[in-house]
């Protein structure tokens, strides 16, 4: 491995279609490639080591725990984008579902950083 992935911020269109996180449930699961920086060292920090990688990882959009809202996500999810809270998961992937019968199962997914937001 080279290293812990930590999504680019940027828009990766259609890169996300609903499908199993690894199989027992619905999440959205990376299809097409995205942007992502590598952590070599896997300190937590992105340092001058660091550098950046395109392609299919396995970067998906899924929950934490499927009954309690979770304070940390751990290691386990690296590169994912995890939701705590699995009620507003559900809300979430069911309003993908609805949107996917309307407009198909390709969602765009745009990651901004705290800094992009007014």
């Amino acid at each position: 491995m080279t290293g812990t992935a930590i999504l680019k911020p940027g828009q990766y269109r259609r890169s996300e279609a609903i499908g199993k996180h690894r199989g027992p449930y619905d999440a959205l699961t990376q299809v097409r490639p995205v942007s992502v920086f590598r952590d070599p060292n896997r300190d937590e920090v992105l340092d001058d080591g660091g550098f950046e990688e395109t392609g299919l990882f396995g970067i998906n959009i899924h929950r934490a725990n499927p009954s309690r809202e979770s304070v940390q996500v751990d290691k386990c999810s690296a590169g994912c984008q995890v939701i705590a809270d699995p009620v507003e998961f559900d809300v979430f992937i069911s309003l993908c579902r609805a949107a996917g019968q309307v407009w198909g199962n390709h969602f765009t997914y745009t990651p901004l950083e705290e800094a992009d937001i007014v």
